[in-house]
């Protein structure tokens, strides 16, 4: 994949399915769907699904926005205590919604991004709804952290998963809400990086049959 830097991309929406996503209330059988450039931004590396406003948060160039369907990137989280990193790695985004970790006694809150920080040291930031950054726990040294999502069925305790390049493969880490790191495999077989929406992590838990 090509460093953020290089990158001139268009985001894109699922017509039709799209549609039905953001459109609160929307039902109906499966819609037919159709992809369309909506709009330019330049070295865009990731977004997430809509926040409680309904807005899109987008990472680009370093930096976050904000984004309404429709609309143009409005900037978020910046300035002494908001969130930047450098240009060229990609620091992937996860959004938080309020669900609670099982075996803890705090959650995530909604919202909330959290982006994997390539550099070194390696290791996810926190976003508040407000913007205010804060760096949110640290991976092993030597990990270069590739994919981020959150495990909203429940496999990992709805735990924020994170996927890293280490030393002989790929190792997955689960965060609990309190910033508290737990190795769930430390060289797993992935055939690719986790996203905001897939996953090809081949990890069972123990005594679950094979798929």
């Amino acid at each position: 994949m090509k460093p953020a830097r290089s990158l001139v991309v268009s985001l894109v929406v699922f017509l039709g399915l799209g549609a039905f996503v953001f459109a609160p209330g929307a039902a109906g059988g499966a819609l037919p769907a159709r992809w369309r450039s909506f709009l330019h931004v330049p070295a865009v590396v990731d977004l997430t699904g809509p926040r409680t406003d309904g807005s899109l948060t987008v990472a680009a160039d370093g930096a976050l926005s904000l984004l309404r369907v429709g609309g143009q990137p409005t900037p978020f989280a910046r300035g002494a205590d908001g969130y930047s990193t450098a240009r060229g790695p990609e620091p992937y985004i996860a959004l938080a919604s309020n669900e609670m970790v099982d075996g803890a006694t705090c959650s995530f809150t909604a919202d909330t991004v959290y982006a994997i920080e390539p550099n070194d040291p390696p290791g996810v930031v926190e976003v508040d709804a407000q913007g205010q950054a804060r760096r949110f726990a640290d991976l092993e040294s030597g990990a270069m952290p590739n994919g981020i999502a959150f495990d909203h069925v429940g496999g990992f305790g709805h735990r924020l998963l994170v996927t890293a390049a280490v030393s002989g493969g790929t190792a997955l880490f689960a965060l609990d809400c309190a910033g508290g790191v737990s190795t769930i495999a430390p060289h797993a077989p992935v055939s690719h990086s986790i996203r905001q929406r897939s996953f090809s992590v081949e990890i069972r838990r123990p005594g679950a049959a094979p798929a």
